[in-house]
């Protein structure tokens, strides 16, 4: 039949063979989708009450997104216990620790005040012995102390009895001397009284 084109070729293709030019009244026309089977299901659905049906695809991606979460609770769920029993054990570790902790200080206390009493007990009989030595020393001090004093007294008991002794007998030797002396010139006083008379009778 020949090859016969249509006067209005040209006109669709333009100049240039790209996309024939759309009206502009027809681009901006919004497109209704009051006539499309989802919007008339909806439309139904709403006047019936009826929950609209699900195509297969959808529900068993809901399904999935819906296991997904209850998946993902329910780790979350098994973390917070886990977390939660962690927890709990650390605190009962730490107060385990302080409770060991506060045990062994108060052991260490304890042992410190028993070193400190028996350092006192034994200051104490230190310090006893001592005084005990410092009074037996005074004694035997003060003992010798009166055993000298006794020694000295005697001894100048002795010596003064000694010069009394002496000074008596001195005494004694001289007036025995002088009594001697005495008597003696009494008798050549006699004698020469006597001489005296014998020579008055003779004249």
């Amino acid at each position: 039949m020949g090859a016969m084109s249509d006067p209005t070729d040209g006109q669709i293709g333009g100049a240039g063979g790209g996309p024939p030019p759309q009206d502009p009244a027809r681009r901006r026309r919004p497109v209704s989708t009051a006539g499309t089977p989802a919007r008339r299901e909806r439309s139904a659905s709403t006047a019936t009450g009826v929950p609209p049906r699900r195509p297969a695809g959808a529900a068993a991606t809901a399904d999935r997104v819906a296991s997904i979460v209850a998946a993902a609770e329910q780790a979350a769920e098994d973390l917070r216990l886990r977390t939660e029993a962690r927890m709990r054990d650390r605190i009962a570790e730490g107060a385990r620790a302080a409770e060991n902790r506060i045990r062994a200080a108060e052991e260490e206390a304890a042992e410190i005040l028993k070193a400190a009493r028996e350092e006192a007990e034994r200051a104490k009989t230190v310090a006893a012995s001592e005084a005990l030595a410092i009074i037996a020393k005074a004694h035997d001090d003060a003992d010798r102390t009166r055993s000298e004093a006794e020694q000295v007294k005697t001894a100048a008991v002795a010596e003064a009895l000694e010069i009394t002794n002496r000074a008596r007998r001195e005494a004694k030797a001289r007036a025995d001397e002088m009594k001697k002396q005495a008597l003696e010139a009494l008798g050549q006083a006699r004698i020469a009284a006597g001489d005296v008379r014998s020579e008055g009778t003779e004249l």
